[in-house]
């Protein structure tokens, strides 16, 4: 039963994004014709090889609430294939965050475009502070240690300090290749 259905799945998105499709607003139930042209762009795509090859620091960040893709498998993903290549790079998976890294709770839908006006007006309103908690910290702290002497950043903090949970230092997740990939 589980293959039939995957089979119908296949079959279905061959016909609404495969080579010959055409965008029809009503078999798409709402999605935009940009979104759509996105996906059938995009749905085969396949980093892997380039990854594999990478070896500049990385930074890999995810919102762990994120509806757009799977966080947790796509953040494992990353790395293995990143390996240890580099010493500098990360993969960070940042708690109650959507795929934009802003607060799961007020904000977390595929699209802007499908924020109800309260969302949009919230979002207006906070500002910076529509990110989830740590998220820019996380960021930030990660392009200091890029630009700054080792062992020195701007926030006075070694960057994998801002990704060590406990208290109020809580930020992040961080999965370095040598851990084993758990949340």
């Amino acid at each position: 039963a589980v293959d039939a259905a995957m089979a119908d799945v296949a079959t279905d998105n061959a016909r609404l994004f495969g080579p010959d499709a055409q965008y029809d607003a009503g078999a798409l139930d709402g999605l935009s014709e940009a979104r759509w042209h996105f996906i059938r762009r995009n749905r085969n795509s396949n980093a892997t090889a380039a990854l594999g090859a990478w070896t500049l620091p990385t930074l890999a960040v995810w919102g762990a609430e994120d509806l757009n893709v799977d966080p947790r498998a796509n953040s494992a993903k990353y790395a293995v294939l990143l390996g240890e290549r580099h010493p500098e790079s990360r993969i960070m998976l940042i708690p109650e965050a959507t795929h934009g890294l802003l607060k799961a709770g007020p904000y977390n839908h595929q699209l802007v475009e499908n924020w109800p006006l309260s969302a949009k007006i919230r979002f207006l309103w906070e500002g910076r502070h529509a990110f989830a908690p740590g998220a820019l910290t996380a960021l930030t702290g990660w392009i200091d240690a890029q630009l700054s002497p080792p062992g020195v950043t701007r926030h006075n903090k070694p960057v994998r300090s801002l990704c060590k949970r406990g208290g109020s230092s809580h930020i992040c997740r961080e999965i370095t290749p040598k851990q084993e990939y758990a949340l």
